[in-house]
């Protein structure tokens, strides 16, 4: 009965070890992955380094794609390309470039826990001009911003309202964000989470 009982718990528990043993080694891969991350960053500082300084609009696009590098990667770097995206965006005088800039800025805000920063940052932005893209993008990053709030305070308060304000800029990035698109998945399924669906 005793080996009938160990061969059934084996049995239970050997997909989880499967996984378990995946995740390890993606783990010892990480220096792999690293690695590949930074060579493609620096392939990206080198073609930026050949845009002329008067080509504004391709400057703002190499940093655009040098943000979105760093983003997930390198909080002090993406940082600094976000401030780097708002000069550049103030020089054009493009109001869907400094929108834009403003919301990449929002995002390292948040990013790094600064609430107050974030919200003082995405309160000067006026979106309603902005393009779709820009506006689902902000929206989300609304929603994004109440739910951090809400888990930071995790309280029977503030949060259930955090949660419900969150949800409608959801809502509203939803109704920009093509159905088909992993933001779209994304966010549909964060605010399911959120609500405990």
């Amino acid at each position: 009965m005793r080996y009938i009982l160990t061969g059934l718990l084996l049995l239970i528990l050997s997909p989880s070890w499967c996984q378990f043993d995946q995740l390890n080694q993606t783990i010892a891969a990480s220096p792999k992955y690293d690695s590949a991350k930074i060579h493609s960053i620096q392939q990206l500082k080198t073609s930026s380094s050949n845009i002329k300084d008067d080509n504004l609009p391709a400057r703002f696009d190499a940093t655009l794609c040098l943000y979105e590098s760093y983003k997930v990667f390198n909080y002090d770097s993406a940082f600094t390309y976000a401030r780097q995206l708002q000069e550049l965006a103030r020089q054009l005088g493009d109001p869907n470039r400094i929108t834009y800039a403003r919301v990449k800025m929002g995002f390292c805000l948040l990013s790094a826990g600064m609430f107050k920063e974030t919200l003082d940052s995405l309160n000067k932005i006026d979106v309603h001009t902005a393009p779709d893209s820009i506006q689902a993008e902000y929206y989300s990053l609304m929603g994004r911003y109440y739910y951090d709030l809400g888990d930071f305070d995790n309280d029977r308060y503030n949060t259930p309202a955090y949660t419900q304000r969150a949800g409608l800029y959801i809502d509203s990035a939803l109704a920009l964000y093509p159905q088909s698109s992993f933001s779209h998945s994304y966010y549909k399924g964060l605010k399911e989470l959120k609500d405990n669906k």
